[in-house]
Parts: C-alpha cells; sequence; structure tokens
C-alpha cells in the first residue's frame, strides 16, 4: 500500500538523498519533503481527470448569489481540485457552466458554480488523502515529480533538474494513457473549451 513516506523516499532516492521516516523530522530532506508534496500531487491532480479521483455529487444551490447571465448558483465543493463537466444523463450537448469568485449576503467570498441546469450535478477532480486508491502509473508520475520539485533544494544540480523534468513528463505521459484507456468513452470525450461557457 503506497504511503506519503513511500513516495517521498522513492523521490529521494532518485536524488541520492537520505530516506525519511517522518515528514516532521529535523533533516533537510524532510523539511522539502513537507513543503513540496501536497503542491506536487494537487498540481498532478489538476493535470487530468483521473479515474480514481473523479467523483459526481449534486451541487449545493445558493440562494443569495445570482448572476445576471446565468439562472443558478452552486456552491464549489470544497474538496474539488478542478470542476470537469455537469453531468446530466442523455444530454445531447455538453451543459455550459463557469466557476466564478461571488461574495455572499454576509460578505464572504465564495466560489461559485454558474449554470443554467436545475438540480446540478458537477463531475470533478477530488482532493486525494489516500493514495492507495491511485494507479500504479500515477504514483509513479507522482514521484518524478516530487524528484523534479526537490531537485535544486537538495542537490542544487540545474542538468539533474533537466534530466529529472524529462523522465516525469514522459511518467506522467504514460499514467494518462493507462488512466484514459480505462474510460470506454475516452476516444469521445470532449475537450473544455467545449464545455465551459467563459463568463
Amino acid at each position: 500500500m503506497a504511503s506519503k513516506i513511500q513516495v517521498c523516499n522513492i523521490a529521494l532516492s532518485m536524488l541520492g538523498a537520505a530516506s525519511i521516516s517522518d515528514l516532521s523530522e529535523s533533516s533537510n530532506e524532510a523539511r522539502a519533503c513537507a513543503l513540496h508534496f501536497e503542491d506536487t500531487l494537487n498540481t498532478l491532480l489538476r493535470q487530468h481527470p483521473w479515474n480514481f479521483a473523479t467523483v459526481e455529487r449534486a451541487l449545493a444551490p445558493l440562494e443569495e448569489v445570482t448572476a445576471a447571465e446565468w439562472v443558478y448558483a452552486y456552491a464549489y465543493p470544497t474538496d474539488c481540485l478542478s470542476a470537469q463537466r455537469i453531468v446530466v444523463p442523455g444530454a445531447a450537448r455538453p451543459v455550459p457552466y463557469v466557476v466564478r469568485a461571488a461574495v455572499d449576503g454576509g460578505g464572504n467570498m465564495l466560489r461559485v458554480v454558474y449554470t443554467d441546469q436545475p438540480g446540478a450535478r458537477l463531475a470533478y477532480t477530488r482532493t486525494v488523502t489516500d493514495l492507495s486508491v491511485c494507479d500504479g502509473e500515477f504514483l509513479s508520475a507522482l514521484q518524478h515529480r516530487l524528484a523534479a520539485a526537490l531537485c535544486m533544494t537538495l542537490t542544487g544540480k540545474a542538468d539533474r533538474l533537466s534530466m529529472l523534468t524529462q523522465q516525469a513528463e514522459a511518467s506522467q505521459a504514460r499514467a494518462k494513457a493507462r488512466d484514459a484507456g480505462e474510460n470506454s468513452d475516452a476516444d469521445d470525450a470532449l475537450p473544455d473549451w467545449l464545455t465551459v461557457r467563459e463568463g
């Protein structure tokens, strides 16, 4: 079962750095991993609609938030890293939507999903805290991305960073291809510009 420490140690091994047993250690390696791990994971999650990280949920309506060009406003899910599409079974065309910032009646800033779809359900990429749900190819890509993120801090070698970045891109491409291969309708997927109406 994959763990955060295991991923960090594999990334560290790519740099020839010492392994860690906990992110709270006082070593440079642990501090660097603690600084970069979450951002590296979330950035990678946002770059593709990974099957293991995709959920579909009903959106909570916001009655006091409005936009002139949209009929409905919904709360952006708190665990959402990237909105993918409004889900309407049997719909012939993608349902337009946009994500914007808004202010509620109490003066609080919110992220809002605007759409003309009543009772909207959103498919989105969620935050992942349990790495055991991740595909092995994704974990490999994460390890390579993390190694690249740690490289300059722990080694200071620009040539190694260049090599690790190339390896990370190749690993990520393999992970995306494998993930897309698990979708029966992967070839029919519509690009984001057809799905999202800009506001």
